[in-house]
Parts: C-alpha cells; sequence; structure tokens
C-alpha cells in the first residue's frame, strides 16, 4: 500500500539549505527518478507496525554497543577478550530494555545472534589491537562535529570509526550488519553500461568495461579524512563484517584502493552534486533481475515507472535531461 504525494512543479534536492549525504548520493547512483519519489516527494510504504526487529533496528542495536566500546578509553585499550566480550553484550542489553523486560521469542533470537556475532568481533579486534591498531574516533559526525564541503555543498555524514597505526598510518572502517558479508570493492564498484547514466570517467579494469561509481560512501570518508588530519598518503578504507555466518566475520579491507580511485570518487560526487541542483532525475532506471526484487515502487509501477507517470512534473524532468545531456555532448 503506497501514500502518494503528488507535486506538480519540480523542487531540486540540494535547494541551497539541505547537506548531502553518501547514502543519498548511493539512492542516486541507483536511480534518480525513484530518488525524487523518496526523498523529495517523500513516498514511502506504509508500516503496519512490527513485533520484532527489522534489519536496520538489528544494525542499530550491534553500531550503539561498538560506538559506546569505541567512546570508553578501557575497552578501546583492553587486550581481555572476554571483558570487551561481557561489555558489548552488556550495552546491547541496555539497548533491549526498551522492549521491556520479558522479551519476545523473535527478540530473544535476535538477541543471541547478535551476541554470537559479537563474541566473535571481540577475538578479532583484539588480534588487531596486537598488531597495533586503535580506534581514535567513533560515530564522528561530519557536518556537525566537523564542517566539510564538496564543490561548496555541505556534507553530512557519520563515521563508524578512525584508527590509527604508528607504522600504517590511518584507516576509516565502517561496520556492516546485514545477514551476508560484504566486500567494500564490489559494493561501491560496478561494470559500465548503458542502463544507468554516469557522471564521470571510469575506472579500467583488467578485462571488460570500466568500472563506475554505484555508491562513493567509504571514499568520502577517506577524502574527509586525508584532508582533516592534513594527510599526505590515502587512508586505508574497509568494511568490519558482521553477518550470521562466523566464519565471515571479519575485517575486509579495499586493499588496492588508491588516490586515483579517491580522486575520481570525488570527480564523481561534485557532478551529481551539479546535476541535483539543477534536478536532473529523468529517466527511471529499468530494474531487472536481483534488483527488481528490491524495488519499492514495484506495486506501484508494475510494468514499469516510466510508463505509469506523466503530467507536467514527468515534462519538466524530461526536458531537464534533455538539457544535461546535450551540455555534456557539446562539451
Amino acid at each position: 500500500l503506497w501514500l502518494l504525494d503528488l507535486e506538480d512543479e519540480l523542487k531540486p534536492y540540494l535547494n541551497g539549505e539541505r547537506k548531502l549525504s553518501p547514502s543519498a548520493i548511493r539512492d542516486y547512483l541507483y536511480c534518480p527518478f525513484r530518488f525524487y519519489l523518496k526523498r523529495v516527494l517523500k513516498w514511502k510504504p506504509h508500516d503496519a507496525g512490527k513485533l520484532e526487529m527489522d534489519e536496520l533496528d538489528f544494525g542499530n542495536l550491534c553500531h550503539d554497543a561498538l560506538e559506546r566500546m569505541g567512546r570508553n578509553p578501557a575497552m578501546v585499550e583492553t587486550l581481555d577478550v572476554k571483558l570487551l566480550r561481557d561489555f558489548l553484550w552488556s550495552a546491547m542489553d541496555d539497548r533491549l530494555g526498551r522492549y521491556g523486560s520479558n522479551l519476545s521469542l523473535p527478540l530473544m533470537v535476535q538477541r543471541e545472534a547478535a551476541r554470537t556475532r559479537m563474541e566473535r568481533f571481540a577475538e578479532l579486534e583484539i588480534e588487531q589491537r596486537h598488531d597495533g591498531w586503535r580506534t581514535k574516533n567513533v560515530e564522528l559526525n561530519v557536518g556537525k562535529d566537523e564542517p566539510w564541503e564538496i564543490d561548496g555543498q555541505p556534507i553530512s555524514m557519520q563515521v563508524d570509526r578512525i584508527d590509527f597505526h604508528p607504522d600504517l598510518g590511518w584507516r576509516v572502517l565502517d561496520y556492516k550488519t546485514s545477514a551476508k558479508a560484504d566486500v567494500p570493492r564490489s559494493a561501491h564498484l560496478r561494470r559500465s553500461s548503458e542502463k544507468r547514466r554516469e557522471f564521470g570517467p571510469g575506472l579500467s579494469a583488467s578485462r571488460g568495461a570500466p568500472e563506475v561509481w554505484k555508491n562513493v560512501q567509504v571514499p568520502l570518508y577517506a577524502a574527509f579524512l586525508k584532508q582533516w588530519k592534513e594527510l599526505d598518503q590515502v587512508p586505508k578504507i574497509g568494511y568490519v563484517n558482521l553477518p550470521s555466518t562466523l566464519n565471515d566475520v571479519g575485517f575486509e579491507m579495499w586493499e588496492d584502493f588508491d588516490a586515483l580511485k579517491l580522486s575520481n570518487a570525488m570527480q564523481w560526487s561534485a557532478e551529481i552534486i551539479r546535476a541535483m541542483r539543477i534536478g536532473l532525475h529523468w529517466p527511471p532506471v529499468e530494474l531487472a533481475g536481483a534488483e527488481a526484487g528490491y524495488d519499492d515502487f514495484a506495486q506501484l509501477a508494475p510494468d514499469g515507472l516510466e510508463q505509469a507517470v506523466s503530467g507536467m512534473l514527468v515534462e519538466t524532468l524530461r526536458d531537464v535531461a534533455d538539457g544535461w545531456d546535450k551540455g555534456r555532448r557539446a562539451s
């Protein structure tokens, strides 16, 4: 069931007042038109209520415990696995208290799943500390704690974790709590294709089509950290995966992330900002295969969004897209 809020006048997302987040850029790269429906027109599915934690709630449960760890000097320095594990378990139980003293069966199952992941994480975290890494910042609010801009556009983002090593330098990490472990490179890059509009040059691949960005989240974290700390070298970036398969819990670094990729991601980000400012949100991306299964607007437009919408707003969006494409061809 969809709650529709129709508008006939184009309202650019970047209106001079709003800050831009990496998640907004990711949604825009996925489909600029769906981005407009979701983030400008505020179309959203109806939530009839829930009896257990959804994926976001579960992620927040883990993130909250990890943030508490990073803000506790004793927990940042300890090399005692059991002490760290018990601290994380206690922090999660504190947050679960909002559901009452008697947890439902689904919540009890989710609590146990979170505890087993955190137990494995504690073991690996202590290994990282033995290797010389120490956490210096957690949940750094860029845009509030530390202002930062791209092409004059204020950026808002929450950096999960920044570490330092006396010999290896700085790294930025993003916690991932989805059921399946993720790889930073494949989470950020895709093969170039005609299916989606591109906002900069591609990156050469060993074979096949060039690689282009589908997400710039952690590269933007690295760009901020490099500027903030006035670093000569590009910070290392990676994920801390906390999936359901315990063997996959771990620190997954993007080993070949370098200055070229960082510069390319920043170039794409600046171009996307320019596109958002003029209201470039057409055409809708035609989703198929696995992507179609995650389309929030599938029930609204089973035959495709381009066929399901019309009116003054759509005509304006088409005109903006035509003007953008003509300008890019001319340059």
